[in-house]
């Protein structure tokens, strides 16, 4: 069953929608809804308070007349439900859609990923509260564009990846980590500073006229190091260097030289992930040594994961070609 949408007009004659109904927690809003360009999303759209008010009803392929009667039937008998709060998982929204509202994914605790156009700039207040789970985000456009990424980021410290996907394919992949606020009081006059724990601010500022600036965003990588965690550094890396747009020489060396000082830490974290791509973009790159490689090999074998034991078994005789003896899984 096709989704089910409640809307109403805006000013300009296009869509805002206001709730969306079906049978699986995942949604796609269709970039036109009765001929009309879906362009806003409503306060509260996705969470589970129910604004209420006067709205229009429609389904792909379901007559208006008949829409209103057809779903309080599915809704009665379970067939849809609302797709807001705890319940939905992933939303994708059309390029058209340019603003959502004040706690649009309020509480949606479960919410994961979350797929946009880059000409969603309108980011309304408190969008973004109690999502505790989204840590995906994709921007349908290339990461030389502007978008309103900064102002999402802005609503999320969490640790958050995003993916730039132009119509030529990905382009490329950012993660930003995780950051925290807090506040201390400075003597009687009850004046407060605010301190701030994490890179991930910073990076959340490497920003210019709306696009990402690549450069920036790098020249954070070394400050980082500092204070992030091997893992979160490790991941950093990778994604640059996996998909390297825009990367420049220097900064290149500098993440090439923090995964060969970090292989086995960075190694053990993509067998866990079960992550054969970068597992063997590791290898086939030199990040991983011989000693790296046994240990991934060892711990895939241990946690019974018999792919990518089995691939780093068949890659390493290519990896260090005379340097190492055969093994077999029977030495594992």
């Amino acid at each position: 069953m096709a989704g089910w949408f409640w809307y109403e007009l805006t000013e300009n004659g296009t869509v805002r929608l206001l709730r969306a109904f079906g049978g699986a927690p995942e949604v796609e809003i269709p970039e036109e809804i009765a001929g009309r360009s879906v362009t806003e999303i409503g306060d509260y759209c996705f969470a589970e308070k129910d604004t209420g008010g006067a709205h229009h009803i429609f389904a792909e392929g379901v007559d208006e007349g008949q829409a209103e009667e057809m779903f309080q039937e599915l809704y009665r008998r379970g067939s849809i439900r609302v797709l807001a709060g705890e319940y939905i998982k992933k939303i994708v929204f059309p390029k058209s859609v340019v603003s959502i509202g004040n706690f649009c994914f309020y509480q949606c605790s479960s919410l994961t990923e979350l797929v946009v156009g880059n000409g969603l700039t309108g980011i309304g207040s408190d969008a973004f509260m109690n999502c505790r789970s989204l840590r995906d985000i994709t921007v349908c456009g290339g990461v030389a564009e502007p978008s309103g990424l900064k102002q999402i980021l802005a609503q999320r410290p969490m640790e958050t990846e995003v993916s730039f996907v132009s119509e030529d394919g990905l382009e490329a992949v950012l993660l930003y980590p995780e950051y925290s606020e807090t506040y201390d009081e400075i003597g009687p006059a009850h004046i407060f500073e605010l301190n701030i724990e994490g890179e991930g601010f910073r990076a959340r500022q490497c920003f210019h006229g709306g696009t990402a600036d690549l450069a920036q965003y790098d020249a954070v990588f070394l400050q980082a190091c500092a204070k992030e965690s091997v893992k979160t550094l490790c991941r950093m890396a990778l994604l640059r260097l996996y998909y390297p747009a825009g990367l420049r020489g220097e900064c290149k060396e500098v993440y090439e030289g923090y995964l060969r000082e970090n292989a086995a830490e960075a190694g053990r974290y993509l067998v866990e992930d079960k992550n054969l791509e970068f597992l063997y973009f590791l290898g086939e790159q030199g990040y991983l040594g011989e000693k790296e490689t046994e240990g991934c090999i060892r711990l895939a074998a241990k946690r019974g994961w018999t792919e990518g034991a089995g691939m780093l078994l068949q890659y390493q005789g290519k990896w260090f070609a005379g340097k190492q003896e055969e093994y077999s899984f029977d030495d594992f």
